[in-house]
């Protein structure tokens, strides 16, 4: 015949915890030896509220009880959270929040590692070859060529700009001077001129003519009174 469990003597006491803080997850260690796992009671509340209970006879109707409650941290994953018994010692894994801050500050962590085991580069010096020597030469020569020849340039230049300037004064001359021409008035005086100007030369021509027929005269009545 069992015993009444009103008759039970408990007697409590205070097991001793232990956390471990790594990376990825918690894990919370109590120590519990005496204990199986059937006397022992692991619950969880919304309110991240872990509860730890367990009980176990001691002898003579007297009991040995604990009762421990935990507050799980924010950055726990209460999905995944698991419990595990083994050589009087009770494990409680609590794995934490992936955030994205977590995974790049994972990624600069590998990434500075990286470069650590990475050896200095050291710079490259490239030595001059021959071929780029005398490229550089003709580069420079060609240069000063072209900066010797720019002021001759411009001397051409000012002097082809100065003849173009003369020629436009005289072709703007001209054109003043057919713009007079192409007046009805005009026109008209300068007919009369150029008919004076024949009729002038047509009589030094004709005088020309008589005074060298009258020199000829003289000439031949010269001759012909000495023979």
């Amino acid at each position: 015949m069992m015993a009444n469990t009103s008759e039970r003597k408990y007697e409590d006491f205070e097991p001793v915890s232990d956390l471990l803080s790594e990376k990825e997850c918690d894990t919370l260690l109590l120590y519990l030896p005496g204990f199986r796992k059937e006397q022992l009671k692991v619950q969880l509340t919304t309110s991240r509220i872990l509860k730890i209970s367990g009980e176990r006879p001691i002898g003579d109707n007297k009991w040995k009880r604990f009762h421990k409650e935990f507050n799980v941290p924010s950055n726990i994953d209460m999905k995944d959270m698991t419990a595990k018994f083994e050589g009087g010692i009770l494990y409680i894994r609590q794995p934490k929040l992936i955030t994205p801050a977590t995974t790049e500050q994972k990624h600069d962590e590998g990434k500075t590692a990286a470069e650590a085991e990475r050896p200095a580069s050291q710079p490259q010096y490239e030595a001059p070859t021959e071929g780029k020597t005398e490229q550089k030469d003709k580069e420079d020569k060609m240069e000063k060529k072209e900066k010797d020849e720019t002021p001759a340039k411009d001397q051409v230049g000012s002097k082809v700009k100065h003849e173009l300037n003369e020629i436009r004064k005289q072709v703007g001359g001209r054109s003043e001077l057919f713009k007079e021409l192409r007046k009805p008035g005009t026109q008209k005086r300068l007919a009369v001129y150029v008919i004076l100007i024949l009729i002038l030369g047509f009589q030094a021509i004709k005088m020309f003519k008589s005074f060298t027929k009258v020199e000829e005269k003289s000439v031949m009545e010269y001759d012909h009174h000495e023979l």
